[in-house]
């Protein structure tokens, strides 16, 4: 069957015929309109389509006039819309072979839209089923096969009952229509051995017979048959009533499809959930095996119980959301802790739904759910066991923090002794030019001041030295709002002096001063780490000139630090090794290979951040990129 069906709507009133198009169309068909008989045989001439809604009344000819054209294109099904209440003419409209109904147009037209909707999808379906077609009348069975055919319908024929048994017997056959009088085996014993069979007891039948006598037609009912119809009849009363009877038949196979869906969701709910029923002062009116395997092994104990008697102390604030609930008519869904008789605790998550009567009130309550006490025990072990681990790793985490710090302190105190040369040689020439201006008299009270306020601002200076070297190794414990050259500066007060003397520059590049959120202290670190590793390679690949250059950009969602080296880059077999734990190129005296480890953990896990290298054409560039937010 196709999703989308086209129809031709040939009909002269604009006003049905474009109602009609936008109302198909909107469900999904493909429509063509025609005003007139010579529009209607041009486009049929070009193509066919699956249906034609045809009115006999045309500006230019009537719709018989199309009929020809029409029937050159076998799948068509027609579907006239009239007034006409000309019997013979429409029975003569039959003899065509596509004509498959009757549409009046004297209904409203929603009515009328929607009976060409139902029977459009009425035929469609009908392809699933067989209709059989029993009758010594060759010409008889031929006009039957056509007209069936026209409704979907796939058919088969025989020409007496012992022929239709052996058809029923290799074939799948869903209705028949059977002659009453036929040689060799009549309709009345045909239908008795169609009904014997209990396979065929829903196979709805109908009878075709010329007789009048009522004890025939009677004995004809009493044996199974759906219908009796009387010859002559009208193809058009015959259609309505094979309709009417396979209809039955796909809503009593409805039915049963839903009784077998419905008694599934019974046994699975039976077996696999938590289901009872509780009247409006929440009484146990019934409860499924599952809950009484879960809280007493046996439902006379659980029935006519009030379902408050298993709950824990602990559920009074659910019962009293669920009386709030239920008080505004509304579903309910909470998890309840239930003891059984064993005196264990079950977690039960439920949802309660009540069933109103015809005045609007609580007739029952409806109660499904689940057995979550092993989910809720595992969710437990599980928070346990994630919040030992994260502790554990946090606590790791700080060790190697503190190690990475500790190992790099005879460092640092290198770099205050660069720090403090230039000041202490300050002091010690001020001392001596005191004492010898003290030696030859020539100490005065002028001399005296100044040589004092410049040794003071010396001494500031240092002790302003211990300081940066002080904050720099505190632990950060919360998030502060900084830019990134406060971290810069920050690292560069520490190793100024130490790159001064080994003849190395820096210099930045600040593309964008933006104000971002970071634990200060562990950046400057991670900073300081990179500076320091870069400083490293300068010396000990003998670099002349030896430069670091920070760069500082951002976008919308990021700010990032760049810091380039001239040291000729990392080689590209340990490049992927750089970041991992206890990994160094550096003699073990001078390196414990977590300074870079650290240095991604302090990024990525404490800032979600990321850290990344790749070697430039001069040496290696360090990416540090965090997020604005």
């Amino acid at each position: 069957m196709k999703n989308k069906f086209s129809i031709l709507i040939i009909d002269d009133s604009k006003l049905i015929n474009n109602s009609l198009t936008q109302s198909l169309s909107s469900r999904g068909y493909e429509v063509v309109q025609a005003f007139d008989v010579t529009t209607a045989k041009s486009i049929l001439q070009d193509r066919s389509f699956d249906y034609a809604l045809l009115d006999l009344e045309l500006p230019d000819g009537v719709g018989e006039d199309v009929l020809p054209y029409l029937q050159i294109h076998e799948e068509i099904r027609v579907i006239v819309m009239t007034s006409d209440r000309d019997k013979q003419r429409r029975e003569h409209l039959f003899n065509y072979g596509v004509v498959i109904d009757y549409i009046t147009k004297e209904r409203y037209f929603a009515d009328m839209e929607l009976s060409i909707v139902q029977l459009i999808e009425r035929v469609s379906t009908n392809h699933h089923l067989s209709v059989l077609v029993v009758d010594d009348s060759r010409f008889m069975r031929t006009q039957l096969r056509i007209l069936l055919s026209k409704r979907g319908f796939k058919v088969y024929d025989a020409v007496d009952g012992k022929a239709a048994l052996l058809v029923i017997k290799k074939h799948q056959i869903d209705g028949a229509i059977i002659d009453l009088e036929m040689p060799v085996m009549d309709g009345n014993k045909l239908l008795g051995a169609i009904k014997r069979d209990k396979r065929n007891l829903l196979m709805p039948i109908m009878v075709v017979s010329g007789t009048t006598d009522p004890d025939k037609i009677a004995r004809v009912i009493k044996n199974g048959a759906s219908d009796f119809i009387k010859k002559p009849y009208a193809n058009e009363e015959l259609i309505l009533r094979i309709d009417k009877m396979m209809e039955d038949l796909k809503q009593q196979r409805q039915i049963k499809r839903h009784e077998a869906r419905f008694e599934m969701y019974n046994q699975a709910i039976d077996k696999a959930a938590i289901f009872f029923k509780m009247s409006n002062d929440f009484t146990i009116t019934y409860a499924n095996d599952s809950l009484c395997e879960l809280l007493c092994d046996d439902s006379d104990l659980i029935e006519n119980v009030n379902f408050k008697e298993y709950l824990s102390e602990e559920n009074r604030v659910s019962i009293d959301g669920l009386k709030d609930a239920l008080q505004e008519k509304k579903p309910f869904k909470d998890v309840f802790s239930f003891k059984n008789s064993h005196l264990q605790y079950v977690s039960l998550n439920l949802t309660f739904t009540p069933l109103l009567n015809e005045k609007d009130e609580i007739d029952e309550i409806l109660v499904i759910g689940f057995d979550v006490t092993l989910l809720e025990q595992k969710e437990s072990d599980l928070k346990e066991k994630i919040e030992y681990e994260v502790h554990k790793n946090w606590e790791q985490n700080k060790m190697l923090i503190q190690q990475s710090k500790m190992a790099s302190m005879g460092e640092m105190i290198g770099h205050i002794g660069h720090q403090w040369r230039q000041p202490l040689s300050s002091l010690g020439i001020m001392f001596q030019k005191l004492n010898l201006a003290y030696k030859k008299e020539d100490l005065n009270e002028k001399l005296m001041t100044s040589s004092t306020q410049k040794a003071i601002r010396i001494i500031e200076q240092m002790s302003k030295t211990i300081d940066d070297f002080r904050d720099f190794f505190k632990s950060d414990k919360k998030l502060s709002l900084v830019t990134p050259t406060d971290v810069l500066d920050q690292a560069n007060n520490v190793i100024e002096a130490t790159l001064i003397k080994n003849n190395i520059t820096i210099t930045r590049h600040i593309k964008s001063n933006v104000e971002f959120q970071c634990f200060k202290n562990e950046l400057s670190q991670v900073v300081l780490n990179i500076i320091a590793n870069a400083k490293d390679a300068i010396i000990l690949n003998e670099v002349q000139d030896g430069e670091i250059s920070i760069t500082v950009q951002s976008d919308t969602h990021y700010v990032s630090i760049i810091i380039d080296d001239n040291a000729g880059g990392i080689p590209e077999n340990i490049m992927e090794k750089i970041f991992e734990p206890y990994f160094t190129t550096k003699e073990k005296s001078n390196g414990t290979g977590i300074g870079l480890y650290m240095s991604k953990t302090i990024i990525e896990e404490h800032m979600q951040g990321k850290l990344e290298v790749e070697n430039t054409l001069s040496g290696a560039s360090f990416k540090i990129k965090l997020p604005l937010q």
